[in-house]
């Protein structure tokens, strides 16, 4: 008898469920927005109903459902399934893995969004047919992913792959972790969008004022292309710099991990990747070491908006059959 697994990735925006099969391919979905301010007794409850519309998508009977696996966007105990805090969602310390367990009667696994997003990019996606992968996703933070010998890295508490808090300047922006000069805060769209708001107010981004005004949180990365693409080249200029300390910590990543792939993912880097991928690949291959960099390839990520549910399917998977 054919079985399923189901991933479900908890955004920020939106809930996306995918249903798996033993192939690992996507045979149902279902997505809805995420709910703010809602319960853990409401999410779940959203969850479980999300999974019914996605098996219902399949034409699958839940009893023919094995596992599941989700992603939260919040800081999350990987080894005890509590969610720590998740202020837009108004849920602290609740016992989420074990609630979806009771509700759903399989086992349930819960794993860090872009940790599971390089593991869908390793499995049907641009790593596919790799060892030694890491994966940045530039955003509003700067997320990471590291795959060692086909296997996804945690760390000693599930916290490895926080690409986006190393060192790229010293003394550099402050970033929200309370450093400063951390990748994130000199690389990420938030990093680019503060310095582009200071241009829209001075008359030097047009398109960014029309779109965005003053705030920082209104800008997309679909503006910054926008605004390059009508000739504005003080954006271009932000852009390009954030390129380069993004290669800065690229050659780093190699120095420390020899990868033979690097996967940059996300919505930065799918709407500015002419602007930003030459300049992050030759400043990463003038900075890192020569034996090392010369076997490292660059891809962007394939699967887009599923790399994350299926990954996570794929990770609950592998969990509920150790």
């Amino acid at each position: 008898m054919a079985q399923y697994f189901g991933g479900i990735d908890v955004g920020g925006t939106k809930i996306l469920t995918i249903i798996m099969n033993e192939d690992r391919e996507i045979v149902g979905r279902s997505k809805t927005k995420t709910p703010v301010l809602a319960s853990g007794e409401e999410l779940v409850q959203l969850m479980v109903g999300e999974l019914k519309t996605a098996l219902d998508d399949a034409k699958i009977k839940k009893n023919l459902l094995k596992s599941l696996g989700a992603t939260f966007p919040g800081p999350v105990d990987f080894e005890t399934g509590w969610v720590k805090d998740a202020p837009n969602l108004g849920i602290q310390s609740y016992p989420l893995q074990q609630a979806l367990m009771d509700a759903l009667q399989i086992p349930v696994t819960l794993e860090n969004d872009v940790n599971a997003g390089i593991y869908g990019e390793l499995i049907a996606g641009a790593a596919r047919g790799y060892q030694h992968v890491v994966g940045v996703y530039p955003g509003t933070g700067i997320g990471g992913g590291i795959i060692i010998d086909g296997h996804l890295y945690r760390g000693i508490s599930g916290g490895a792959g926080e690409v986006g808090h190393m060192k790229v300047q010293l003394e550099g922006r402050l970033c929200g972790c309370g450093q400063r000069g951390c990748l994130e805060a000199m690389a990420s769209k938030t990093a680019i969008a503060k310095e582009l708001v200071h241009l829209a107010m001075t008359g030097k981004a047009q398109t960014i004022l029309e779109k965005a005004g003053s705030d920082i949180s209104a800008i997309k990365s679909k503006h910054i292309r926008q605004s390059i693409e009508a000739g504005e080249i003080h954006v271009q200029n932000v852009v390009e710099k954030a390129a380069y300390y993004l290669g800065v910590g690229l050659a780093n990543l190699v120095n420390i991990f020899n990868p033979q792939l690097i996967v940059l993912g996300g919505g930065l880097i799918e709407k500015l990747d002419k602007w930003i991928l030459p300049i992050a690949q030759q400043t990463m291959r003038d900075n890192a070491m020569p034996s090392l960099v010369q076997r490292v390839e660059i891809k962007v990520a394939q699967l887009e908006d599923d790399s994350v549910a299926l990954g996570v399917a794929a990770l609950g998977k592998e969990a509920a059959n150790r």
